[in-house]
């Protein structure tokens, strides 16, 4: 069970009342079922809940309460819409960018406040809830916040979160921020001590792509390969031809985009590589690091990985050498990911393993005209 105190008793607070705010202390073996009820007869108050976040604590409003407008004067922080995932968006009526879809499959929650451009908010019939106005700024953006925490992740699980607003203190104590709200009905969730010295990163989503208004916790590097198209080539070891097509790929696109393969991602491509049976570790065969140097492809610092399921969900599209792959996947993985395609849509990439330089090349030579017409597809989306 939690630990329960009231918070404010002292007769010298600036604020007084006969009922002060609650205060539960965090445990994590509690469900977060058992934290509901309390929750909704906070809300039912219109009063604020306190919430643990990633920068600080956090304040969640009830889009109901008759006292929105005054809570959020108290707040140093502009509101945002609490946001679990892409579905409580869509029930919005709100279209997600790609890049913004991506983000919430891959990683979401993130110490990130997005907001959302005006034009992806034009859609037609689509109907703007009362509380609107309390969570987009001065330019029509909608923003949008879940902060990256344990409690915040396991209550978003039991409650309609898209019924609240939420907003950072920057206020490293429950104590402090409930001392902010100054309101007797409020209820705080603490978990001690939290960081306070690095904000959330605030980028700007839209049909575009995306613009980085604030580099926090969330760098550059890190949103680009979480916004970016990621491509994983697979096939048996990821030795041999999976990480041939990886570094074609690579080094063709690197060539068609005109940037280093590093500034891949932040040109919106993510390439990679698996394999299907592998424990992971091995370095790629010495017949493909010989035939990838002649290509401009460098192999030496490879090293073969298993697929894992979360790669498999994060991907945009996934290239098998075989046929056999593309059973295998769908047998193992059954519903994860896109849909597996061949990287050759005549036939089979043979594996050249065990069999000479000259197998290896006719492999490389093959694997570098599929991907070229790959390359076209992804450039022209």
């Amino acid at each position: 069970m939690y630990r329960e105190w009231r918070w404010g008793a002292d007769e010298n607070r600036f604020w007084r009342s006969a009922v002060m705010p609650a205060v539960l202390e965090w445990n994590p073996t509690v469900a977060a079922e058992e934290l509901r009820e309390r929750i909704l007869a906070t809300a039912a108050e219109g009063a604020p809940v306190i919430l643990p976040g990633d920068y600080g604590y956090v304040a969640a409003l009830p889009v109901q309460s008759p006292r929105l407008a005054t809570l959020l004067q108290r707040l140093p922080e502009p509101a945002a819409l609490w946001v679990k995932d892409s579905e409580c968006l869509r029930a919005l009526g709100v279209e997600i960018p790609l890049a913004l879809q991506r983000l919430l499959n891959r990683a979401w929650p993130l110490p990130l406040l997005v907001l959302l451009s005006a034009d992806s908010l034009q859609k037609q019939g689509f109907s703007r809830p009362a509380w609107w106005d309390s969570a987009v700024d001065s330019g029509q953006r909608l923003r949008l916040r879940h902060p990256e925490h344990t409690v915040a992740s396991a209550i978003a699980e039991v409650l309609d979160v898209s019924q609240w607003l939420i907003a950072d203190t920057g206020l490293p104590t429950v104590e402090a921020a409930l001392d902010l709200m100054e309101e007797a009905e409020a209820l705080g969730i603490s978990a001690g001590v939290l960081s306070c010295h690095v904000r959330p990163s605030q980028v700007c989503f839209g049909s575009r792509g995306w613009e980085m208004i604030e580099e926090g916790a969330v760098s550059r590097e890190e949103l680009a390969h979480l916004t970016a198209r990621l491509i994983l080539f697979v096939c048996t070891g990821n030795t041999c031809r999976s990480p041939l097509a990886e570094g074609l790929a690579k080094v063709l696109a690197a060539n068609r985009l005109g940037c280093s393969i590093d500034e891949l991602p932040q040109r919106g491509l993510w390439i990679t590589s698996a394999g299907l049976c592998t424990s992971g570790g091995w370095p790629a065969s010495a017949e493909a690091i010989q035939v990838a140097a002649e290509y401009g492809v460098d192999l030496n610092r490879h090293r073969s990985q298993p697929l894992q399921p979360w790669l498999l969900a994060m991907a945009d599209q996934v290239i098998t050498m075989t046929q056999g792959h593309q059973q295998l996947l769908r047998e193992q993985y059954p519903g994860l990911g896109p849909p597996p395609r061949l990287l050759w849509e005549d036939g089979d990439v043979a594996d050249p393993i065990g069999a000479g330089p000259d197998a290896y090349r006719a492999c490389a030579a093959l694997l570098r005209e599929q991907v070229e017409r790959l390359l076209a597809e992804w450039l022209a989306s």
